[in-house]
């Protein structure tokens, strides 16, 4: 199917170029005045950025870069699908066979149906699209998970120093500092310290905000 598509595209490709060369070269009525149409490099892009589009498609490898954490309350549950209210709005949190469902204190480890309207919850995972996120591995509990003391968030590391790090996510930066009492982990070691870390490490973190309005964090979760 895939092969039809791209020579499907590589039809349409020649037809177009083939389209332009004639528009190009046809004389234009003085009384009128026709849209501007697109130079042929413009449309050899654009056909080359939807044939890459669909070699792409099909492919279930999800980038490192889409990995985030939202905190919310859980507002439904439907099927496998949590109704999440956060600070930017109402998101569907996906439950699949991968997703591991925690709930604190204690991180039990509980199923779907054990989740409770109302409950508090930290989701990590991928987004899917704007209002969809496929959960991974999900911590819920009848009371607040974080207090208006703490923050978390996601990025990259783009500066390292002694005892902070910046991050940044979607071109925003943020100073992220961090002490002996910072608890560092990944999925495959719980007891990494703040020496593991590196520029270009991509992570979660939790981290409070202290007298001088800084954040300190208190745990962060090495994604890649």
């Amino acid at each position: 199917m895939q092969r039809n598509l791209i020579l499907s595209f590589l039809s349409i490709f020649f037809l177009v170029i083939t389209t332009s060369f004639a528009l190009a070269s046809s004389p234009s009525p003085a009384s009128s005045e026709a849209p501007t149409p697109l130079s042929t490099n413009e449309v050899t892009d654009n056909l080359k950025n939807r044939l890459k589009d669909v070699l792409e498609e099909g492919s279930n490898n999800t980038p490192s870069s889409s990995y985030r954490a939202i905190i919310g309350q859980v507002h439904d549950v439907i099927q496998k699908t949590l109704a999440v209210d956060t600070k930017d709005g109402r998101k569907q949190v996906v439950v699949n066979e991968e997703t591991t469902l925690l709930r604190s204190p204690g991180n039990v480890v509980i199923k779907l149906e054990n989740i409770r309207i109302d409950d508090y919850l930290i989701a990590m995972g991928t987004i899917k699209d704007e209002d969809t996120f496929i959960g991974k591995r999900l911590i819920v509990s009848t009371t607040k998970v974080l207090d208006n003391t703490k923050k978390s968030g996601y990025g990259q590391i783009t500066e390292l120093k002694k005892s902070s790090f910046t991050l940044t996510s979607s071109g925003n930066e943020q100073t992220i500092y961090f002490n002996n009492k910072t608890r560092v982990k990944s999925k495959d070691n719980p007891s990494l310290k703040t020496s593991d870390l590196e520029l270009n490490t991509r992570l979660i973190f939790t981290a409070e905000i202290d007298d001088d309005d800084d954040l300190v964090a208190t745990t962060i979760m090495i994604i890649k």
